[in-house]
Order: C-alpha cells, then sequence, then structure tokens
C-alpha cells in the first residue's frame, strides 16, 4: 500500500516538473526576436496570464516589442520615473503596460491573447489543451460584448402602465412651471396611484399564489427558520425554568445527564520483546575491514614521525625520567624530523562560525572514544589512558567521513590506540609480552569486546609496518 502511494507521488511530482519545464521553454521561446504564428498559438496552450506577463516583461528587458508577433523594436522613454501629488502628498511610480509594445495595436492584441488565457498555471491545471486563440483584438472585444448582453423579458401590462402615468414628463413640468403643479388634479393623480399599485401587486403575487402550502412548507429554508426558533423558545423556556430552581435542585438536574456507573477504559499493555544480549554483542560484518581502512586513513606521515621520535625519547634507564625541553629540542634536531606543530600549517582548514574544524574534529573523536576508555581502564586497573593518547589523536588526519564511528568500532580503535601509547611508553608494554601476544588482562578486554586477538594484531600489522 504505501509503496504504491509513494509512487503515485513520485509520478505527480515527476509530472508537475515536467509541466513546468515545459512553461519555461514557452517563455523562452517567445522571449525571442522573431516568432511566427504556428509557434504562437502552439506554446500559447502552455501559458497562463501570469506567464504571459513575464513573456511581455523579457522582450521589454530586450527592447522588443512585447507582442511576439511583432518585430519592431521599444523605444525606452527617458521620462520621470515618479510622479509627485502635491495635493495628496503623495508619489507614485509611473509603470505603463502600454509603454512595453511599440503601439496601441500591439498592446490590444497583447490584452486580447491575455484574456484568453488561464488564470492558473500549467502545473495546477495538470492536463495539456490544445486550444486556438483569436489573436485579433477587435474579435475578442466584440465577444466579450456579446457575452456581457442581457436580454430582459418585459411584461406588456406594466410598460403600458408606467407609460400612461408619465412620471418623467411630469417631473419635468415641475421644475418647468410650477404654476401647472397647483393647477393639477389630485383625484386622477391618486387614481393612478392605485392603479399602478394594484396592477405591481398582483405581478408580484403571482407566482406565489400559484404555489402551494405544502412546498412552502417542505422548502429548506424555511425548515431551517422554523426549527432554529423552535430551539431558541425551548432554551428561553429552559432558562426561565432554571432561575425558579434552587442550587440543590439545579446541581441534581446537572448529575442527572450523566450515568453514575464510570466506565474507564483499561490502557493497553504491549508486552516487551524478550531482551537478547546476542544481537547487543553480534560484532557487525565487514567490521575489520572498514576499521583497518579508517585507520590508514588516520594514520598519515605526521603519526608515524610522532611515534618515532617519542620512541627514542623514552628509551631511557628510567620509567619516570623528566625529558626536558632542551632536550627534546636537540633529540628532535639530530633525528631531523619536523615539528608536529607545523601539521597546522600544512593542513588548512576555513574556521565555520568562528570554530576550527581540525580541533572541532579532534574534539568530536575524543568524545566518542569517552565511554570505550573508561571500560579499558577499568578492565587494566591503569587511570588517564585517554588522556594519554589525546597527544597522538591530535596528529590523525581526520575528515567528515572518519571521524564518526559506531560502538564496535570506537572499542577496536580504543584498543588498537592503546597500543600505540604503548609503543611510546615503555611502562605499558607489560600488556604486550611479545609481538603476537598480550596480557591476560588486555585479552579479558579484547573478550569484552568481542574482538578476536589474530583480527586485532592484524590490524595492528598496517602501522608496524610502517614503523619498521
Amino acid at each position: 500500500m504505501e509503496g504504491g502511494v509513494m509512487k503515485e507521488e513520485g509520478n505527480r511530482l515527476a509530472k508537475e516538473q515536467r509541466l513546468r519545464k515545459a512553461v519555461y521553454n514557452a517563455i523562452i521561446t517567445l522571449s525571442e526576436c522573431i516568432v511566427e504564428t504556428t509557434t504562437l498559438q502552439r506554446t500559447l496552450n502552455n501559458l497562463d496570464q501570469s506567464s504571459w506577463m513575464e513573456v511581455v516583461e523579457e522582450r521589454y528587458l530586450g527592447r522588443m516589442c512585447g507582442f511576439p508577433l511583432c518585430t519592431n523594436p521599444v523605444q525606452v522613454k527617458n521620462a520621470q520615473k515618479y510622479r509627485i501629488d502635491l495635493k495628496n502628498k503623495k508619489v507614485f511610480e509611473r509603470s505603463a503596460e502600454i509603454d512595453k509594445f511599440c503601439c496601441r495595436s500591439c498592446f490590444l492584441r497583447s490584452a486580447a491573447v491575455r484574456a484568453q488565457l488561464e488564470a492558473e498555471p500549467l502545473w495546477i491545471r495538470g492536463d495539456e489543451q490544445v486550444k486556438i486563440f483569436d489573436l485579433n483584438a477587435e474579435n475578442v472585444r466584440q465577444q466579450q460584448q456579446d457575452t456581457y448582453d442581457v436580454e430582459f423579458v418585459e411584461d406588456q401590462q406594466l410598460i403600458t402602465s408606467l407609460e400612461i402615468l408619465k412620471i418623467g414628463d411630469t417631473a419635468e413640468s415641475d421644475d418647468e412651471d410650477n404654476d401647472d403643479e397647483t393647477n393639477m388634479d389630485e383625484e386622477k393623480k391618486d387614481d393612478a396611484h392605485k392603479e399602478f399599485y394594484n396592477l405591481c401587486q398582483s405581478y408580484l403575487t403571482m407566482k406565489s399564489a400559484v404555489a402551494s402550502i405544502d412546498e412552502i412548507a417542505n422548502d429548506p429554508t424555511v425548515k431551517r427558520i422554523t426549527d432554529e426558533t423552535v430551539t431558541k423558545m425551548e432554551i428561553e423556556a429552559e432558562r426561565k425554568d432554571n432561575k425558579r430552581l434552587s442550587e440543590s435542585e439545579k446541581l441534581a438536574r446537572i448529575r442527572s445527564k450523566y450515568s453514575q456507573n464510570k466506565f474507564k477504559r483499561p490502557p493497553e499493555i504491549i508486552e516487551a520483546k524478550p531482551f537478547n544480549s546476542e544481537l547487543c554483542d553480534k560484532v557487525p560484518e565487514n567490521l575489520y575491514q572498514d576499521f583497518k581502512r579508517i585507520l590508514s586513513e588516520w594514520c598519515g606521515p605526521e603519526t608515524i614521525c610522532h611515534l618515532q621520535l617519542h620512541r627514542r625519547m623514552n628509551l631511557s634507564d628510567s620509567e619516570n625520567k623528566t625529558v626536558t625541553e632542551a632536550k627534546s629540542i636537540i633529540a628532535q634536531f639530530y633525528a631531523g624530523d619536523r615539528s608536529i606543530n607545523k601539521i597546522v600549517e600544512d593542513v588548512f582548514l576555513p574556521p565555520v562560525d568562528n570554530v576550527d574544524q581540525a580541533k572541532q574534529r579532534i574534539s568530536v573523536l575524543v568524545e566518542l572514544l569517552k565511554p570505550s576508555w573508561r571500560l579499558l581502564e577499568r578492565t587494566l586497573n591503569r587511570n588517564g589512558c585517554g588522556q594519554q593518547a589525546l597527544e597522538i589523536i591530535s596528529t590523525f588526519r581526520l575528515s567528515a567521513t572518519n571521524v564518526i564511528l559506531e560502538k564496535k568500532m570506537c572499542d577496536l580503535a580504543v584498543a588498537v590506540i592503546f597500543r600505540l601509547l604503548a609503543y611510546c611508553d615503555r611502562s605499558l608494554m607489560d600488556f604486550y609480552p611479545s609481538d603476537h601476544i598480550v596480557s591476560s588482562k588486555f585479552m579479558k578486554y579484547l573478550e569484552q569486546i568481542r574482538c578476536d586477538a589474530k583480527c586485532y594484531f592484524g590490524i595492528l600489522s598496517i602501522i608496524t609496518n610502517k614503523l619498521e
């Protein structure tokens, strides 16, 4: 059912787009300098009154006559653009439509064509029509005059009585000579008025005399008015009765309208689906392949240089030996490595909304990895690993496509970054007794995240091969 509705909606949108394009092509065609009569008749079927005015405006902007069949140029008058009304203290804009045509004849022909067009656009009408338009303004004006002519059926008796009265002649005689008014016969005047009144009354009541009483009673308007009148009378009578009742009687009357037994519909109880831990712990397909691709994008030359530099600096006799800034600079000088801070200059990302995109992506990745770091630190019983990894994460080449990770991938990423951290910090190598063996605590973490140790070392080989 939903598929059929979506298909109908897609067909409707495709049809609307096709009709809009047809209107656009028609406007472009008529905006050209030379247009034949057959072309005009064909394209007018796709236009409406608003789009026709767009055609006129486009031709006027091209300094051509607004009527498409005319090839004469239009002279732009260098007249005042605004008219100031000093009496009413207002400013009016001079925008005459006739100025967009070369002559009055073209203006009238354009108005005649516009009168024959539909008011609604083609994409709202829906169906294309084939209609022959009359391009002659005189024929259209004559048809409009014939349409507006109204035929009146006159009553001969009423006309005869009106002619006998001669009301117009009497008014003229009153204005011309006041002496004739005093000499007018009042009795004849009253008789004429009575005769006219009786004739009009008989003429107006002629239809009602034919209609029967049943037809009047069955009239919907009469029924509605009667029902409304009866309802109002009942409401007024009820109000008068309520005024006579006491407060307790009014309350009892209100309670009697409602049922004493309150039946409340119980809510629907929907049973939850049973919890299946296997669905939550299931490792998605192609997880390791996708993370290998992301890790290859992350670890560029900057990350490799950072790991090699800090490993050489960490080759000291004691764990807690402090490396001074001078020794760090000297080691970097002899190593021939460039400063890691150069990455900011190498990869320039413009700020969006006054926010550095490189720093923003690093913060997004750090926030995503925080739950996984807490799980690792709790399993290994070692704190501060996530904070130490910030320096390595800041060297990653992050983009909009590789900065967002799923939950399972975040757990795997933390395990890999922890191995890179152990490469720089010799105190963490206790969790890696040999190249392809991990400690029992770290193996417990891999079991918690459902990661195979063989796949884990296969992912690490991507970086270890570059470090050798």
